[in-house]
């Protein structure tokens, strides 16, 4: 299973590579990867499937999400790479 894979430039605590490899169990390690992250971090996540991000969107409401770049295009099943960052609470936010 690949949960985990190279990022050119990128800390691989600050990363999670889930091209190819969708199950319950990489989801699971995704988000406990995001509920780390303190206020104002964030990870880029790499992947495929398009339903991914729908479904971490869902289950991580803190947090805002930004696809950084379509590394081929916007076809069925092509890699993009997305900036999950954890939101700054209101009160801290001055």
């Amino acid at each position: 299973m690949k949960c985990q894979g190279p990022f050119e430039g990128k800390d691989a605590a600050t990363k999670i590579d889930l091209r190819n490899s969708m199950d319950f169990f990489c989801m699971l390690k995704t988000c406990a990867l995001i509920k780390r992250l303190g206020p104002g971090e964030s990870v880029h996540v790499l992947a495929n499937d398009r339903n991914f991000l729908a479904d971490l969107r869902r289950v991580h409401p803190d947090c805002s999400f930004e696809t950084v770049s379509c590394v081929m295009g916007f076809e069925e099943n092509a890699d993009y790479l997305v900036r999950v960052s954890k939101r700054i609470p209101q009160s801290d936010n001055h």
